[in-house]
């Protein structure tokens, strides 16, 4: 099936300091997540191999004439490698091609890479002839990287979307989004609390909502939807009544926060009232933190749906 210019989307390049923390170099460290400073660096064919994939997809985007797209297709072949760190990588694709190591090809996916990587170079020479073919190719390629998210970022829990500049340090996803979160959860907190078993299940859902509240709340008032923070809050409230009688008077404080939150907002005070929220969400985070991350950092674009970009693993 042949494809219009306008098909194809311009992409981050993948060769930047968040390559060794993608989902794809997790997978290609055999579900292994990143150590800063570990020198556990993946295989460097594979940054250049997705490098060169989605500057082929730009350069076929790029405004201007098939020749120019076929103009700068052809400089990246004699210039595949880019800068990284402070060596200068400008090699032609066949020479990073013949130099991989064959005996590190060991994981499914760092393999996979490899064969995109000997694509690659057999179209060298014919797909300045099949220029329609060759885009047909990349469009197909960039379809995996997208649906497989490739390029998105590891969390502790999650894999997200990180193509939207923003404050990593600010906006959090609840992990209690996460089954295998919940589980640890509710080990540590019913180990440490003294109820009847009868009410588990109730003292659970009541603090669990609360605490997504808490994430949502936060998420809508950095993105200045102090409006949308209102309403959530007043449907919270409307929707947990009961949570008046909640049986640990810790978690039923933090819910008479939220109502000082809401009178915040509501008198215009936005900035104090994400201050509130965020001291929350750090007394919570220490609460845990030797087991795992309860309000986990993220760096998306929330302005469609809140958790439209992160995805539970």
């Amino acid at each position: 099936m042949s494809h219009l210019k306008k098909d194809f989307k311009f992409h981050n390049y993948f060769d930047n300091k968040f390559s060794e923390q993608t989902y794809l170099a997790y997978l290609c460290r055999g579900n292994k997540r990143y150590v800063i400073r570990s020198g556990d660096y993946i295989p460097r064919f594979i940054i250049d191999t997705i490098d060169f994939i989605i500057r082929c997809n730009n350069a076929i985007a790029r405004r201007g004439s098939v020749q120019n797209a076929i103009d700068n297709i052809k400089q990246m072949y004699l210039k595949a490698g880019r800068h990284y760190y402070s060596v200068n990588r400008s090699v032609p694709l066949y020479n990073m091609y013949i130099s991989v190591n064959k005996d590190n090809l060991t994981n499914e996916y760092i393999n996979k890479v490899y064969k995109k990587l000997e694509t690659l170079v057999s179209w060298q020479d014919k797909f300045e002839r099949d220029f329609e073919g060759f885009k047909d190719y990349i469009y197909d390629e960039m379809q995996e990287i997208d649906n497989e998210h490739y390029c998105w970022v590891m969390g502790e829990n999650i894999i997200y979307d990180r193509s939207i500049v923003d404050n990593i340090k600010k906006r959090v996803h609840c992990s209690l989004n996460n089954d295998k979160v919940i589980l640890k959860f509710k080990k540590i907190y019913f180990d440490n609390v003294f109820i009847e078993s009868k009410y588990k299940a109730t003292l659970y859902n009541q603090i669990s909502y609360l605490l997504i509240t808490i994430a949502d709340v936060n998420n809508y008032l950095i993105t200045k939807y102090n409006v949308k923070a209102i309403e959530l809050l007043q449907d919270y409230f409307d929707d947990n009544k009961n949570m008046a009688n909640c049986r640990d008077i810790y978690y039923l404080k933090e819910y008479y926060e939220l109502h000082e939150v809401y009178n915040l907002l509501s008198q215009g005070k936005n900035h104090k009232g994400l201050t509130l929220i965020q001291e929350i969400i750090e007394r919570e985070n220490n609460k845990y933190i030797s087991s795992f991350t309860l309000f986990e950092s993220v760096a998306i674009d929330l302005q469609e749906s809140t958790y439209s970009k992160v995805i539970n693993i």
